[in-house]
């Protein structure tokens, strides 16, 4: 035997002693693994994501004088935009990433009316092709899907969306 084994002999005793702070070591190294991993469970929960529940309002005036008003409803999973004048928008969102006091959602299933509207062609009629003229663009089908930027600010009890900041509707 080696003089490392005769040390350790002397100290811990007999190979069952041994065996058993090995397994101590593992156990120990197990514990400090599974605290690491219940740490980071921790920093990826949603902060903001009940602060945002509820109804969310932004008013003004158009330059020709008329009143105007939107409306961004968030309740459970469902989202609901409505605007004077008349717009109305539906469907789900769910949150993307949080980072700080923003928060990217993703709004799908949209039903309702539409933002988008069908892009001009480009290019002069003299340079079209005839597989360009056979097959014309198709008018863009509403928007299902849509990215919205948060920015929270419960001090002030504000929504930015957008970029453009909102009240909270009481």
């Amino acid at each position: 035997m080696s003089n490392l084994t005769h040390i350790l002999f002397f100290w811990i005793g007999d190979y069952n002693t041994l065996t058993y702070m090995l397994v101590m070591m593992y156990v120990l190294f197990g514990v400090v693994v599974l605290a690491y991993f219940l740490s980071r469970l921790r920093k990826n929960r949603r902060l903001f994501e009940r602060y945002i529940q509820g109804q969310w309002i932004r008013k003004g005036t158009a330059s020709d004088g008329t009143a105007w008003q939107i409306i961004y409803r968030f309740q459970g999973d469902q989202l609901q935009i409505k605007a004077e004048p008349k717009f109305e928008q539906q469907g789900r969102f769910r949150i993307i990433s949080e980072v700080e006091q923003q928060l990217v959602i993703e709004a799908y299933d949209l039903k309702g009316d539409d933002l988008r509207t069908p892009l001009p062609l480009t290019g002069s009629v003299s340079s079209t092709t005839e597989a360009q003229e056979s097959n014309p663009p198709k008018p863009a089908k509403p928007a299902d899907r849509m990215q919205l930027v948060l920015a929270v600010d419960p001090d002030m009890d504000r929504l930015v969306i957008n970029g453009r900041t909102y009240q909270r509707f009481k």
